[in-house]
C-alpha cells in the first residue's frame, strides 16, 4: 500500500513547479514564454503544464500534463494549421525505461480558462480512454488577424524527474515540439500560408 502511495506521489509530481491544479487562483498565469513571433506575422504562445492521475480502463495509472498553445495570424493572408501527434510512444531522456505519449484532445481554449482546472478541459479522461493508442491529428484554417488556441496533453508511466516545459517551434513552415523530456525535437505538423 506505501509503494502505492509512493508511485501516486511520484505520478502527480510530474508537472511539479508550476502546474498548480486549482480553480480558485486566479492571479495564477498560464503563459510560460514570451511569445515566439516568427517574423512572418505569426505569434505562438505557450503555457505550462497542468498535471494529475489519468486511470486507464484497465486500472493503469498514467502521469499527464495539460498544456495550451496559441498561434496568432497577424498577417493579411490566411493559414493552416495542421499537427500530428504518432500514436508511438517516445524513451524519455535520461529515463529509458519510461515512454511519454502526446495527444491533441479536442476541446476550445478561451482566455477565460487559464486560470481553472487542466485549462477547461473536461473531456480529457475519455478522450484518452478511446484514443490512447491512436495517433492525433489537428487541421484548422487561421483567418486573418484571429488567433486559435488548442490543448496538448502529455502523458507518462512513470514521470519526469523535473519541471516539465514544451512549446512549439516554428522552422520555415515546419512545426516541432520542443519538450525537455525528449532529446530531440518532434516533427509534428506545418503551418502554410493559403493562396
Amino acid at each position: 500500500m506505501r509503494l502505492l502511495f509512493f508511485n501516486l506521489f511520484i505520478l502527480t509530481s510530474f508537472f511539479a513547479l508550476g502546474s498548480c491544479n486549482t480553480s480558485t487562483n486566479k492571479g495564477l498565469s498560464g503563459i510560460s514564454t514570451i511569445p515566439t513571433d516568427t517574423a512572418k506575422g505569426i505569434i505562438i504562445k505557450h503555457s505550462l503544464p497542468r498535471g494529475n492521475i489519468y486511470n486507464d480502463p484497465a486500472g493503469k495509472h498514467f502521469a499527464y500534463g495539460v498544456f495550451w498553445a496559441s498561434v496568432i495570424n497577424k498577417t493579411a493572408t490566411p493559414i493552416e494549421l495542421t499537427m500530428n501527434f504518432p500514436a508511438d510512444s517516445f524513451a524519455i531522456s535520461g529515463q529509458p525505461k519510461d515512454y511519454v505519449k502526446f495527444f491533441l484532445p479536442p476541446g476550445t481554449m478561451t482566455p477565460e480558462k487559464e486560470s481553472v482546472y487542466d485549462y477547461g478541459l473536461t473531456t480529457l479522461k475519455s478522450f484518452l480512454d478511446k484514443h490512447f493508442h491512436e495517433p492525433s491529428q489537428l487541421k484548422t484554417t487561421i483567418k486573418p488577424k484571429e488567433e486559435y488556441r488548442f490543448y496538448i496533453a502529455v502523458v507518462s508511466k512513470e514521470g519526469y524527474n523535473g519541471a516539465v516545459r514544451a512549446e512549439l517551434v516554428l522552422k520555415e513552415q515546419n512545426l516541432f515540439y520542443k519538450i525537455n523530456m525528449l532529446d530531440s525535437l518532434l516533427p509534428c505538423g506545418s503551418i502554410v500560408f493559403k493562396k
